[in-house]
């Protein structure tokens, strides 16, 4: 794995290239994996937001009818 040279410890260019590839490829793979779960959660917030305003709706749309029948 390490070679010396005047009495310094070196690592080998091929085991260092290997090292920093594999780096590179698990960094990619975490990049796709956040970019994944972000678009989800965004997906997920935006139901959330839709759902919300039709509840809203609905309670108004409820105290309008509660008012009417009050009357």
């Amino acid at each position: 794995m390490t070679f010396e040279k005047n009495e310094i410890k070196y690592v080998r260019w091929t085991i260092f290239c290997w090292t920093i590839s594999i780096f590179i490829v698990v960094m990619g793979w975490l990049f796709v994996r956040v970019s994944n779960a972000e678009n989800r959660v965004s997906s997920f917030t935006d139901s959330m937001t839709e759902i919300k305003t039709q509840l809203s709706q609905i309670q108004t749309d409820l105290l309008w009818i509660r008012d009417a029948i009050k009357k």
